[in-house]
């Protein structure tokens, strides 16, 4: 299977639909560092597989549980 890359923040934000500050936004708080190839300067690398299974994978909320 070929590995799909996706060149820019601009590029990503495209190809799923979504505004380049969201993509931004996700790199900033870490989101999007597994799926991050290479970064030469201004120059990111993605690799879209990855970008997908970083944005599905789920984490737990910060505050109370439930009352059960």
């Amino acid at each position: 299977m070929e590995r799909v890359t996706v060149k820019g923040n601009r590029a990503l934000a495209a190809k799923l639909g979504v505004h380049y500050m969201t993509v931004q936004g996700w790199r900033k708080r870490g989101v999007l560092t597994p799926a991050t190839i290479a970064e030469f300067g201004r120059v990111i690398i993605y690799d879209l597989e990855k970008v997908y299974e970083c944005l599905h994978h789920t984490t737990v909320k910060r505050g109370r549980r439930a009352a059960v």
